[in-house]
């Protein structure tokens, strides 16, 4: 196998050509790469905005599922606190949960973890990490609401409550209203915040969404029929 050896360059003209051409090589490299990359991160913030915007969708609706029940839930607990304080009967019936929705954000965790948000432009990064922060909030009033009535709903389903029972109804009621003042007051701001941000706007959820709830604040819609093939 012949070895040719480099020749020389012959004057200041042809090691100039040569290192201008090293040069271009390594920028079209570098412009290539950064071309891939701007194409990965443009896919990734477009799968990313997606996700996102499905999540706050579902929030959207929970948080206007939870408001339509509002005016029910509030005559509930007061008719509770009369019963409890001896001025009003008894409500008929068993006392149930109402429907309250566990707000999700586990998608705008992932995506700042893989940091995909990272590379939306300012503005939209604000708008998710007020949006996400209040939604956040709120599922801890969301939690406190759900305690207040779990424990009015442990004491007033039992036969015969004594006193101190009685007082522990009151005093849930009275916890479960201003969990739910909390959390009313600050839905309308969210919905109003994500609506612009979900993928389809803030329409109903499907029946599924609804297991394991027998409230009787909110007609729970039955599930349409899945076409036939």
């Amino acid at each position: 196998m012949d070895i040719h050896k480099p020749k020389p360059w012959h004057g200041s003209r042809e090691l100039a050509k040569e290192i201008a051409t090293i040069v271009v090589g390594v920028l079209i490299a570098l412009a290539a790469e950064q071309a891939v990359d701007w194409l990965r991160w443009r896919y990734e913030i477009g799968e990313a905005r997606k996700a996102l915007g499905r999540e706050i969708t579902y929030n959207v609706k929970a948080l206007k599922i939870m408001d339509q029940q509002s005016a029910c839930v509030t005559a509930r607990a007061e008719a509770l606190a009369a019963w409890a304080s001896g001025t009003g009967p008894r409500p008929a019936g068993p006392v149930r949960m109402p429907l309250l929705y566990s707000l999700q954000t586990s998608t705008w965790d992932v995506s700042n973890a893989s940091q995909a948000i990272a590379h939306f432009p300012l503005d939209l990064k604000l708008s998710y990490a007020t949006l996400f922060s209040r939604f956040g909030n709120e599922r801890e009033a969301i939690t406190d609401e759900r305690a207040a009535w779990a424990q009015i709903i442990a004491v007033a389903n039992q036969p015969k409550p004594d006193t101190e029972e009685l007082r522990r109804v009151r005093e849930a009621v009275g916890l479960a209203e201003v969990w739910e003042g909390r959390r009313i007051s600050n839905s309308r701001n969210m919905i109003r915040l994500g609506t612009p941000l979900s993928m389809d706007g803030p329409g109903p959820l499907p029946a599924s969404a609804y297991s394991g709830y027998l409230t009787p604040c909110i007609e729970i819609p039955k599930e349409e029929p899945k076409p036939s093939r």
